[in-house]
């Protein structure tokens, strides 16, 4: 199994390999957002349709920014500050319409989290807008819940397992529309 540091990662990423990586509540693989092939590459691994479309998770608003539809003040406040188990959630926001398919699947709009995870921010920050985050699993499956396991079905599709610990959740961060307040995944 390959270990990789948070700049091995950053770097595989770049070169449009996919990754595993521990986020707030379950391993998740990675992919550059803004490389299609790879984004492809992780659909085929994951047994995946496009139209689903992705989060996108990134450092910070600023990062995301190529992506969505600026956000106002009290938006991008709620945003940031709302928690669950002391982690941020994932937001459905307006997306711009360069806002790739790729990404967004049949939707306007766009699924994004600005990490507090210590180890996904720090992936993050290294990347020049985001990177597609998604569950360590075949799609319908339940996501797999050590870096052997992982190993052992994906070893060969991914460049490695990036260092640190999974979070505290107990699943998947919650989902909410910033402009309806419905929540899609609680």
């Amino acid at each position: 199994m390959k270990l990789l540091s948070y700049q091995e990662a950053a770097d595989a990423l770049l070169r449009g390999e996919v990754i595993a990586y521990p986020t707030e509540g379950v391993y998740g693989f990675a992919a550059d957002a803004m490389n299609r092939v790879a984004v492809e590459k992780l659909l085929q691994m994951k047994e995946r349709s496009v139209s689903k479309g992705f989060i996108v998770m990134g450092a910070s608003l600023a990062h995301l920014s190529p992506l969505i539809e600026p956000l106002n003040d009290g938006e991008a406040q709620r945003l940031l500050e709302e928690l669950r188990g002391g982690y941020r959630y994932t937001w459905i926001v307006p997306a711009k319409e360069s806002c790739p398919h790729y990404l967004r699947g049949e939707f306007p709009t766009l699924a994004i989290r600005v990490t507090n995870h210590p180890d996904a921010l720090a992936l993050c920050e290294k990347m020049p807008v985001g990177v597609v985050s998604t569950s360590a699993n075949l799609h319908k499956e339940a996501p797999l819940e050590s870096a052997e396991a992982i190993y052992q079905l994906f070893g060969d599709q991914i460049a490695g397992v990036m260092e640190g610990k999974v979070g505290s959740l107990s699943s998947p961060t919650r989902i909410v529309h910033l402009k309806s307040g419905e929540i899609i995944r609680s």
